[in-house]
């Protein structure tokens, strides 16, 4: 999820995402370990490595309890501090950001499904983890 949003929002317009003082700050290519490697790693570990995942409610209840935990970083940030920490997040009103960051659980768990079906794909149920692992 990060790769893609971070990367949409950026091609879209950089401020957006990354406030002017924090790209002063920050070299380009911190981005990049940031926000990019983290899916090559991903995909290949997938490929590699057999995972003997949760069940799909206890995951689904760990991807959402990780969201809503980041999404109170976010408005943490905001109320304690008085700044967004993505920039694009003072255009929109309380009731987009509701939208935003429902559509963005929804699109995260999303992701967690696709990732636990291609985890299954490759190397099927947990079974034949616990075989390999022994």
């Amino acid at each position: 999820a990060t790769c893609i949003v971070f990367w949409s929002l950026y091609a879209m317009e950089p401020t957006l995402i990354v406030p002017e003082w924090a790209e002063k700050l920050i070299p380009p290519f911190m981005n990049h370990i940031t926000h990019t490697a983290s899916l090559p790693f991903i995909l290949v570990d997938t490929l590699l490595t057999c995972h003997r995942a949760p069940s799909r409610k206890t995951g689904s209840i760990i991807v959402v309890a990780e969201v809503i935990f980041y999404f109170s970083i976010v408005l943490g940030v905001r109320y304690f501090n008085g700044y967004w920490i993505y920039p694009f997040l003072e255009y929109l009103s309380a009731i987009h950001l509701i939208i935003m960051f429902f559509m963005a659980l929804v699109f995260t768990w999303l992701l967690y499904i696709v990732g636990d079906t291609m985890n299954i794909m490759l190397w099927g149920k947990q079974l034949l983890c616990l075989h390999l692992m022994k």
